[in-house]
């Protein structure tokens, strides 16, 4: 009996990728880690963050890769459990029993998820918009312990006293460069809350990005931070740990990218915290929150926020 032929590879292109996956050459195992309506999620061997593949319906973000809602669905349908495969260059292979798939990066929309405008230089002008959407966070009923920062109800008392003692002196931390001072108070809030990313996550996540935009000096003491971050995370979970290193990069999902353009541009739009806070049950929440008040606290301080 002649022996079945293997099936042609099936071959789908990105409608768009994150560019901070050039960063990697190379071949690299992955293994799925778990798949919803619109996003699978990968683990990488090698690498300090996840991975993921969504449909258009998915909020772009850093480590990424975007298919068109009926490739997503073919893709999805060949996915098993415990899945597994291998990033090689441009390319993402997976092999199951149906068929080898193949999703090419090259010829899709490459996007940043980097903030590049400049922060105003008119002080005035950066405080009041801050002070806008400060205030448009204030206004729904806050679930989240992070409101305290916001002086506003919401959360649990434990979680509320963990970040009000710990999350300005986060911030204080960056200012100062103080890795020290800085591992410490983030310890006192990584892998706290609730949630696939707990709040204290999302927070450190928020106060990293902000610090990534605080000139050359600050880039260059997150990235001196890689070793330090990657012993601080392992004490949180792999969604957690995929968000705090992200921010350590200077990196974060298209929602907050925004925001922080719109910051830059001194304009105002209710849309903007719509976007956000319909992120997750309290993520978007918490990195908005997160990110205004490292903001407001940083140009208090005096610093100059320029990328």
């Amino acid at each position: 009996m002649d022996k079945e032929k293997p099936a042609s590879p099936i071959t789908l292109t990105a409608s768009w990728a994150a560019a901070d996956l050039k960063l990697y050459s190379g071949c690299y195992s992955l293994k799925l880690l778990s798949i919803h309506d619109h996003v699978a999620s990968f683990q990488v061997t090698g690498w300090p963050h996840l991975f993921f593949i969504g449909d258009l319906q998915l909020a772009r973000g850093p480590a990424s890769v975007g298919l068109t809602p009926g490739d997503f669905n073919l893709f999805k349908g060949l996915l098993k459990q415990n899945s597994t495969g291998k990033i090689e260059d441009s390319r993402v292979i997976f092999n199951s029993p149906e068929a080898i798939m193949i999703i090419d990066r090259r010829g899709g929309e490459e996007k940043s998820f980097a903030p590049v405008s400049c922060f105003t230089e008119n002080k005035r002008e950066l405080v009041n918009v801050l002070n806008y959407y400060e205030n448009s966070l204030k206004q729904p009923v806050l679930t989240t312990p992070s409101a305290v920062l916001l002086d506003r109800p919401g959360g649990e008392d434990f979680y509320r006293k963990a970040i009000a003692d710990n999350f300005p002196a986060i911030i204080k931390a960056l200012i100062n460069q103080n890795k020290q001072e800085l591992i410490k108070y983030c310890r006192n809030i990584c892998g706290m809350g609730h949630g696939l990313t707990p709040t204290g996550d999302d927070l450190i996540h928020a106060a990293f990005v902000v610090a990534n935009l605080s000139g050359r000096k600050g880039r260059e003491f997150m990235s001196s931070l890689r070793p330090e971050v990657e012993v601080l995370s392992a004490q949180t979970g792999l969604f957690g740990r995929h968000m705090i290193e992200i921010g350590r990069q200077g990196l974060t999902p298209e929602p907050f990218l925004k925001y922080l353009e719109a910051l830059s541009r001194g304009f105002k739009a209710s849309e903007i915290i719509n976007d956000m806070t319909s992120i997750g049950s309290t993520t978007g929440f918490d990195l908005a929150i997160g990110m205004t008040v490292t903001a407001k606290e940083c140009i208090s301080y005096g610093l100059k926020l320029d990328k």
